[in-house]
């Protein structure tokens, strides 16, 4: 009897313990992260569509720049050729006139739409940003972090009902440095540290001519290689994928202290690139 009571005592000991631990195996963590709420997904996700729209202006600006320059480059031949022939003033002026109407570029009425149509995702942003706000309150985020988005959106969307382009991208790209806060307070995938590279990639590519900023950007950038490479390690992503952006920082950093402009956009865009493989 006694080995009995033993043996049964020994059983329902090993059946608790394993009853108890599969309990808080089943319990989530305390200090556990919860996963990103759609609602900032959805936010981030505007800012990205807000920034392509405004890139699509700014590349139909540039494109118009250039038509204009030819549109000029002509018409200065076409003078020196009527000139050169001595021909009358009647048909230079025909010939002026054809020249234009040839090189025509963008037109007023397609940049009004492509700002109206910029102006509605901003008001989209604005409704995804009032519907996370709440969680992020509800989440513990720091009021300071709040204020500081709600302060760039506001600026963001006034520079953008003002047709303000460097403003409107700087101000709207500003906001993904913003984000990252509110990211920190939950469980991902995406080191944080790249959704900051890609900010100060895209900063560095709107910032045209302003050296000063452009060098602090990419020291900053510059910064955070190390604790990416601690995460990325951690993470087993392709060592090949980190020395590839690595090595695009490096250059970045190197034409901007030489203010080379055209190398600039061309290393800026091998920068993103690089963050886009690795958020992959």
């Amino acid at each position: 009897m006694i080995v009995l009571i033993l043996f049964l005592t020994i059983v329902f000991s090993i059946l608790g313990c394993s009853q108890l631990k599969s309990n808080q195996q089943s319990k989530p963590k305390k200090n556990e992260k919860k996963l990103v709420p759609n609602d900032l997904v959805a936010v981030n996700d505007k800012i990205e569509e807000v920034v392509d729209q405004l890139e699509k202006i700014k590349n139909k600006k540039e494109e118009k720049k250039k038509v204009k320059q030819k549109q000029e480059q002509k018409q200065a031949q076409g003078a020196q050729k009527q000139e050169k022939q001595q021909q009358g003033g009647k048909q230079g002026g025909q010939q002026n006139q054809s020249l234009a109407e040839n090189v025509k570029g963008v037109t007023q009425d397609q940049f009004e739409k492509l700002w109206s149509k910029t102006d509605d995702l901003t008001q989209q942003l604005n409704k995804r940003w009032n519907n996370f706000e709440v969680t992020a309150q509800e989440d513990k985020a720091k009021p300071k972090d709040i204020k500081r988005f709600k302060d760039d959106l506001n600026q963001a969307t006034e520079a953008v009902k003002k047709k303000k382009l460097r403003e409107s991208l700087v101000n709207t790209n500003r906001l993904n440095l913003d984000l990252v806060p509110f990211f920190k307070l939950y469980k991902t995938k995406m080191p944080i540290e790249l959704r900051a590279m890609r900010f100060y990639a895209q900063e560095i590519l709107f910032l045209k001519g302003d050296w000063k900023k452009r060098k602090e950007d990419i020291t900053q950038a510059k910064a955070l290689l190390e604790p990416l490479k601690k995460k990325i390690k951690k993470e087993k992503i392709p060592k090949k994928k980190f020395l590839k952006l690595k090595n695009s920082i490096l250059d970045l950093k190197e034409v901007i202290e030489k203010k080379k402009e055209e190398l600039v956009k061309v290393k800026g865009r091998i920068m993103l690139e690089n963050v886009g493989n690795l958020q992959q």
